[in-house]
């Protein structure tokens, strides 16, 4: 050690060892650069009268302007007071070492030589900020909150200060890198956690986003979904072509919609649950045109296996297609087991496979009327006819309901006639008839 007061103190301690200034410390796990060894050699430099050397370590210093790390706050390095480890810490745990001789350290408020309280209490280390980055270069905020949102060569900059991106270029980017994450299994198991809100309650959250951070801005999400919806259902493991029932479905009033939910799960017809706070824009109510569509095809597939053989019940609708006519003639008339509630979809109509009776006839008729679209008056006609000459129960034959046609056809004239003498009273036969009668 050197000369003077500076000497005679560190020679006092026991605890502290004191260096010269041109050499390092002899023990680096046992002792750590200190606060206060500074003025020590200061003193001791100018007790022995020897030019003071410049000494080749630094001190690493914070600096508060700049998060702690900072390259301009370089300073040399100047001799201070070593304090052993258990001092230090009271752990008895040893220090890292002190920079290697000859070097230079950048400001690093982590850094074990940081002097003070300011180690323990130093500022986490910088993370990028969010952001739309184009080739490196931060653009403008995220689209996505909270994300860094990257891209080399699928996007660019717009607006006349180049500080913006086009939003549907934006998306298509993202969809892009989305699709390469999902040729991959890891990447495809990774976007299912991510879209799994999207789901509702069942996947754990709502579609707002829950904690997927990838959900978290739903207005843009919303425009990826909306715009390739059957990516983001294949990502969620949903099959091709599925429909989206939910309760109000299922246990719906409405005949044809509580047996064809029924009918298309016993099928194995990709039909799913609908959770509630699923989200609308990927997942939406089955329409009755869509279960009916559904139903239709699934049936064709099973009257292709084993055809219908044909039945009076069948000559019977035919001749009543006839007697309507107009559109009516242009429809294909099926009769299936399967069927329990009729319903007619596009060229097809599907009707139950029972014994021909007036009830048969009387739900082909409104069947007829709801695919036309409208009240025919044949179909007034021919149900008239129906109540007044057919019995309420039991089975019925063929020569039955051509009487019941002519039956009909006869309605047809009385009524035009009505209609004609109300045209030649100027609609005055009505009120007439009472005054007659008086």
């Amino acid at each position: 050690g050197g000369g003077g007061g500076g000497g005679g103190a560190s020679s006092a301690s026991s605890s502290a060892v004191e260096p010269r200034c041109s050499e390092p410390p002899r023990s680096p796990e046992e002792i750590r650069c200190g606060p206060s060894g500074a003025r020590a050699r200061g003193s001791s430099h100018a007790a022995a009268g020897k030019r003071r050397e410049p000494c080749s370590h630094l001190a690493w210093r914070s600096s508060a302007a700049d998060g702690g790390c900072a390259s301009a706050s370089i300073a040399p390095y100047r001799a201070r007071r070593f304090e052993t480890a258990s001092e230090r810490r009271g752990t008895g745990d040893p220090p890292p070492p002190p920079p290697p001789r000859g070097s230079t350290a950048l400001t690093s408020s982590r850094h074990p030589y940081t002097s003070g309280r300011a180690a323990s209490a130093a500022p986490p280390a910088a993370r990028p900020v969010a952001g739309v980055y184009v080739r490196g270069i931060w653009v403008r905020k995220p689209l996505i909150e909270g994300a860094i949102m990257a891209f080399w060569s699928k996007l660019n900059v717009s607006s006349r200060d180049r500080n913006d991106v086009d939003a549907e270029e934006c998306a298509d980017a993202t969809l892009a890198v989305l699709r390469d994450a999902a040729r991959s299994e890891a990447g495809k198991a990774a976007l299912r956690r991510l879209l799994a809100p999207l789901q509702g309650k069942k996947a754990g959250s709502s579609a707002s986003g829950g904690g997927s951070w990838l959900l978290r801005t739903p207005r843009f999400t919303n425009r990826l979904l909306e715009a390739h919806r059957p990516f983001f259902l294949g990502a969620l493991g949903v099959p091709a072509g599925a429909l989206f029932a939910s309760r109000r479905t299922t246990e719906s009033g409405d005949p044809f919609l509580k047996w064809a939910a029924a009918f298309l799960a016993r099928r194995g017809a990709p039909l799913l649950p609908l959770e509630p706070g699923a989200s609308k824009a990927l997942f939406s109510e089955a329409s009755e045109d869509e279960l009916q569509e559904r139903c239709v095809k699934e049936l064709l597939a099973e009257l292709k296996k084993a055809p219908a053989a044909r039945t009076d019940a069948q000559q019977a609708a035919a001749k009543l297609l006839a007697f309507v006519g107009a559109e009516s003639r242009s429809l294909r008339l099926h009769f299936s087991a399967l069927v329990a509630v009729p319903f007619a979809h596009g060229a097809h109509v599907f009707m139950p496979a029972t014994a021909l009776d007036r009830g048969l006839l009387l739900r082909l008729l409104a069947t007829l009327q709801k695919r036309l679209g409208r009240f025919d008056d044949k179909c007034v006609h021919a149900t008239q006819a129906f109540f007044e000459t057919l019995p309420a129960h039991g089975g019925l034959s063929l020569p039955q309901l051509d009487a019941a046609l002519s039956r009909a056809k006869q309605v047809g004239v009385e009524s035009r006639a009505f209609e004609r003498r109300l045209e030649v009273g100027g609609g005055g036969g009505a009120a007439a008839a009472p005054a007659a009668a008086a």
